[in-house]
Formats: structure tokens, C-alpha cells, sequence
């Protein structure tokens, strides 16, 4: 399930992608505005995926103090 949703992902990037970047140098002329969507998009997935992630090792450590009071009555 977890590689076809990353699949999914990756394949709505790639149709998206390029017909975005042309829609932007047809009517700028330029691929600069492309690279910067892509660079924006890129930052916002590196900062989803560190939210996540800090929010995982939080849950965890939550976790893990919880079960050592319990263990410990």
C-alpha cells in the first residue's frame, strides 16, 4: 500500500511537472518561474517530511516515559 500511494505520487508529479513548466515558458518565455514552483515545491515536501518525522520521534518518546512509569508501580 505504502509504495503504491508513493507511486501514485511520483506519477501525478510527473504528469503535472512538465505541462506546468511548458504552460510557463509559453507564456513567459522563460523556464525561470518553473524552477522556482519547483524549487517552492520542493521546500514545502523537505518540510512536511521533518514535521513528520519530529512529530514520529515525539510520539515515541511520549510512548516510552509513559511505559516506564507504568512498569514501574
Amino acid at each position: 500500500v505504502n509504495y503504491g500511494i508513493l507511486v501514485f505520487g511520483y506519477a501525478g508529479g510527473a504528469y503535472i511537472g512538465p505541462r506546468l513548466a511548458g504552460y510557463y515558458r509559453e507564456s513567459t518565455g522563460s523556464f525561470t518561474n518553473a524552477y522556482f514552483v519547483a524549487a517552492i515545491l520542493a521546500l514545502l515536501g523537505i518540510s512536511i517530511t521533518l514535521f513528520l518525522i519530529l512529530k514520529e520521534r515525539s510520539r515515541r518518546k511520549s510512548e516510552a516515559s509513559g511505559y516506564a512509569g507504568q512498569n514501574a508501580s
